[in-house]
């Protein structure tokens, strides 16, 4: 192990000064690790330096050197042999013997691996091997940098990554920044970096569907965490990392920044063996007391997907640049100076965004505890470099900075809410503001006094006071038993009972138009508990047109008041009695009679139910009539005049015997009356006499 450090050590410093040997004179590679001001200045502000010098040498050598062509031709072989000696060195100590390239160090070309780098790829007999030991700035502390311009080249030790599938590169911070379209990554190597002080900085750009994505990963499990930086899909951020043999996830403190450049966020984790710290965009987001020094493993350091299963947790889509790698922890006031590093690289601007158009509440959501949360959208404003971000308003004050076209705003109390939203760029150019919209979250009163109104033994009828708005009551939701039944725009509700309902709770709500809800109205409970059907109905009369009903009284909880009697399940009246008379019938007719109890609460009972025939038609006799036989009459028997013997039979009358008028004579005979023998005046003062066997009885009726 120690032999093969040894090399890659040696391997490194003969890769840097190969490669600063033709790029840089021998003043300038001094400049570089013996300025004082390196700590205090960019890196990116030193080679600029660096090369203004070079350039500078590289002409006056010309210049002495013009009079020898063939010497300078000379030269410049030379000098192409060394540096494709130094890429071949270099690809060989990062991937192994079997990576060999041609390729100048300089050029914009990845080397891209004839397939996709799968877990077998990283064999752990041979993780020794591929170990990456960088060259670290003495000043700096910087062991690793890639810009991404055009490749995924490390400017401090020289050497290309590996990329699968394919990457684009597109507008970065500083120049071009990377774009992997959520089926590639970028292979680092397996960077040794130092377990006890670091930094990891890099700038990020994720599209809208990432979810929890790992941007930068070097670990298997999170018992061997080295490296994890992952986002969420609401642009948040967190790492995950194993100190001293305790595994941390800051998922729960995930968070966002504001005044991202270019659409991208500045992350930056750092560990100085006392504290993790996560910046974003130059601020402070998370820090975690951690002790002991960061797990050092075997896996490579991946962007855009995971180090030890590629694949298993998704891919990262969006662009990354400017990834930086430190030796030692950068303070918050470096930390700060990178944001600013390159924001002062932008373009002086002083051209505000146009203003965010189509604000919009999208739905609106009420808790149990009847807070409410809105869901804001808009279109995207446009700008001339470019909108960095939304500051959203609410009744005037800033609520919000987000990157987003969208913004859900939670748990608001009653109250009335207007939003509007602005754009702003990178130099903060505010523009003027959205289109308002407006929320009303006060709620109506509550429905008060509700009551039964009425009721029927098929219906109640609720009524309720009126609830007040802020702005106008729309209408009320009732609930029969904690379900929404209706929806009413009047203070009164007709609910239809089913058969057998017991026992229902009623109450109400108002709502406005904005949708608000108020409190329930008081509860009211309706005990829908039946009667007793009513007993020993019989029919204790009938006639041709009538028949009379009468049963026993129906036991209730709370007393009968009523009876509803119905024929052929019509509803023919109502008694407060035990006995009913049923009129407009027709003669000699079947019917079938029903009776049902209703008691105080409108509650009614099951039907009790009877069949009965009408009498036929009645029979008038007016003259002399002696019986030859037994005879029966069906119906009323009218004697109106002349005289009726029995002769010795049996006369028998279904109906009524009424007599008006004539001789009722027995004589020896038996007379049979179901109904009632009623002698009656016909308004005449007519007499009626009944006759027995031996003597006549005179009877009147006045």
């Amino acid at each position: 192990m120690r032999n093969r450090k040894s090399k890659a050590i040696l391997s490194g410093l003969m890769v840097i000064v190969m490669v600063l040997g033709q790029l840089i004179p021998s003043f300038a590679v001094d400049e570089m690790y013996n300025r004082q001001q390196v700590g205090k200045e960019s890196i990116s502000s030193l080679l600029e330096e660096i090369q203004i010098e070079n350039k500078n040498r590289t002409d006056d050598e010309a210049v002495e050197d013009s009079d020898d062509e063939n010497k300078e031709e000379q030269t410049s072989a030379e000098d192409k042999a060394s540096s494709e000696s130094t890429e071949k060195t270099v690809v060989e100590d990062v991937y192994g013997d079997s990576l060999e390239t041609g390729q100048e160090s300089d050029s914009d070309t990845d080397i891209e691996l004839s397939q996709d780098i799968e877990e077998d790829d990283i064999d752990e007999d041979e993780s020794e091997d591929k170990k990456i030991v960088p060259v670290e700035d003495p000043d700096t502390g910087i062991i690793a940098w890639y810009t991404f311009d055009g490749n995924t080249m490390d400017l401090i030790n020289n050497y290309n990554s590996a990329v699968s599938e394919n990457v684009n590169y597109t507008d970065g911070v500083f120049g071009q920044g990377v774009e992997l379209d959520g089926n590639s990554f970028i292979s680092l190597g397996d960077l040794e970096m130092n377990s006890s002080h670091r930094t990891i900085s890099l700038w990020v750009s994720p599209y809208k569907n990432n979810g929890s994505m790992n941007i930068l990963s070097k670990h298997g499990s999170k018992d061997d965490t080295e490296v994890l930086v992952r986002a969420t899909d609401k642009r948040e951020y967190f790492t995950q990392i194993n100190v001293g043999e305790k595994y941390y996830d800051l998922r729960d403190e995930a968070s966002k920044g504001s005044g991202f450049i270019s659409n991208y966020d500045l992350i930056t984790e750092t560990f100085d063996g006392k504290e993790i710290r996560l910046y974003v965009n130059g601020v402070l987001k998370i820090k975690r007391a951690a002790s002991g020094e960061i797990y050092n493993n075997d896996y490579p350091l991946v962007i855009g997907t995971d180090a030890y299963s590629v694949g298993s947790e998704g891919y990262f889509e969006g662009c990354i640049d400017d990834l930086r790698i430190y030796n030692r922890a950068l303070s918050s006031d470096e930390v700060r100076q990178l944001y600013d590093e390159a924001k002062e690289q932008l373009l002086k601007d002083d051209i505000s965004p146009d203003a965010p158009k189509n604000l919009e509440i999208k739905s609106k959501k009420s808790n149990e505890d009847n807070l409410l949360t809105i869901e804001l959208s808009w279109f995207d404003a446009t700008d001339n470099i470019g909108v960095t971000g939304y500051l959203l308003y609410c009744n005037g004050e800033e609520i919000a900075d987000i990157r987003e076209t969208g913004y859900v705003h939670e748990n608001l109390p009653k109250g009335e809410y207007i939003y509007t939203v602005k754009a702003y760029d990178a130099f903060y150019n505010l523009s003027s503001e959205s289109n308002p919209v407006f929320c009303d979250n006060v709620a109506p009163t509550a429905p008060s006094n509700l009551l039964i109104e009425s009721k029927t033994y098929e219906s109640v009828v609720l009524k309720w006071d009126a609830s007040t708005d802020n702005k106008a009551v729309a209408g009320y939701k009732v609930f029969c038993n904690d379900v929404e039944t209706a929806l009413v725009t009047e203070t009164n509700y007709t609910y239809y009972l089913n058969q057998g309902e017991k026992d229902i709770s009623f109450f109400v709500k108002a709502y406005d138009e904005e949708g608000n809800e108020s409190e329930k109205s008081n509860i009211l409970i309706f005990e829908n508990v039946p009667p007793e059907k009513p007993s020993d109905l019989k029919v204790v009369k009938r006639k041709h047109n009538s028949i009379q009903l009468s049963w026993s009284p129906s036991e209730d909880n709370v007393g009968v008041v009523l009876y509803y009697v119905y024929l052929d399940s019509e509803f023919m009246g109502e008694t407060d009695k035990t006995t009913y008379t049923v009129t407009g019938l027709s003669a000699d007719t079947q019917y079938t009679f029903s009776v049902r109890a209703i008691d105080g609460s409108a509650n009614i009972s099951e039907e009790s139910s009877i069949s009965s025939m009408t009498l036929i038609s009645p029979v008038y006799l007016k003259s002399d009539t002696v019986l030859d036989g037994d005879r029966v009459y069906e119906g009323d028997l009218y004697i109106q005049g002349g005289t009726i013997d029995l002769n010795g039979y049996k006369l028998e009358v279904k109906g009524d015997l009424i007599q008006t008028g004539g001789t009722l004579y027995i004589n020896g005979g038996q007379l049979e009356v179901e109904g009632d023998y009623r002698i009656e005046n016909n308004g005449d003062y007519v007499f009626a006499y009944l006759k027995m066997v031996t003597k006549t009885i005179e009877l009147s009726y006045v």
